[in-house]
Parts: C-alpha cells; sequence; structure tokens
C-alpha cells in the first residue's frame, strides 16, 4: 500500500442506547476505513480518534431513532453518515472507503425492548 494510503480499524466501541432515561442496550461498532492522507498534510498524525469519533455520532444518531433491529439499509446509511462525519471532521474528503465490520444491538435485559 502507498505510504500516502492508510488503512486502519477503530476498537469495538459501545454506544449507548437510552429509552425511557435508562440504557436498554448498546449499540456495538468496529469501522475499517482507507484514508488518503495527501489531502490531510502532516498536521494530522493519528487519525484513530477522528474515525471513532464518526461511528460513535453515526451510531447514536441511529439509536436516537429508537430502532433496535439491524438492516442492509441501516449499514448503507451508517456507511455513509460516519464517512461524511469522518470527512466533515477532517475537513476533506479523504476517507476513500468505509467498511462497518461489526454493528448490532446488545441488550441489557433491563427495561423496554
Amino acid at each position: 500500500m502507498s505510504p500516502n494510503i492508510e488503512q486502519l480499524s477503530t476498537e469495538l466501541t459501545g454506544v449507548p442506547v437510552i429509552q425511557n432515561q435508562k440504557v436498554v442496550g448498546f449499540f456495538m461498532f468496529k469501522l475499517s476505513a482507507i484514508i488518503d492522507r495527501r489531502k490531510l498534510g502532516a498536521a494530522i498524525v493519528d487519525l484513530h480518534p477522528y474515525l471513532s469519533n464518526a461511528g460513535f455520532r453515526a451510531s447514536y444518531e441511529f439509536a436516537a431513532r429508537g430502532a433496535l433491529q439491524v438492516g442492509g439499509d441501516d449499514i448503507q446509511a451508517l456507511t455513509r453518515r460516519v464517512t461524511d462525519f469522518a470527512n466533515e471532521a477532517l475537513g476533506e474528503a479523504s476517507v476513500v472507503a468505509l467498511q462497518v465490520e461489526q454493528f448490532n444491538f446488545v441488550g441489557t435485559g433491563k427495561g423496554p425492548q
């Protein structure tokens, strides 16, 4: 892979799902992305926080809709939102490709589901 192209993955991350003022579970996500560093310059060293934050924001937005089941269209929409959030934060369209490796709901067993 070119030194200007970087592939990275997030850690498995949980986003709380709140219903009726109670945490009823978590959306768990793990992402992989290919980033074109030529569009970023030398200022940004570690891209992981940008990708993790974009994943968290998109997952939280998804959770706020109240849906606890994930379908194929949801994954495509989540992929687009994460890419948009990451590119917005980085200031350039540097996310060349993004893959949602994992996105699923894990309930706490407490509260409505």
